[in-house]
């Protein structure tokens, strides 16, 4: 994978979050076009570099906590 696929890939989940319009873990690794897995190691990386990202069940979307 190129350094611009990655990059464009973050902002992307990035701009998601923000909209809060991810859907379900599932639905948000096949919007980006990865695996749930490579979808949880980038949400970890996003929360290693200090953003607080939650999950609400309910409403089914990742969040900025606040």
């Amino acid at each position: 994978m190129t350094y611009k696929r990655y990059s464009d890939r973050i902002k992307r989940l990035k701009d998601l979050i923000d909209r809060e319009c991810t859907g379900s873990p599932e639905m948000l690794a096949n919007t980006l076009g990865i695996s749930k897995r490579t979808l949880f190691n980038d949400l970890d990386m996003l929360r290693d570099d200090g953003l607080k990202i939650k999950y609400n069940r309910y409403q089914a979307t990742y969040f900025y906590e606040q």
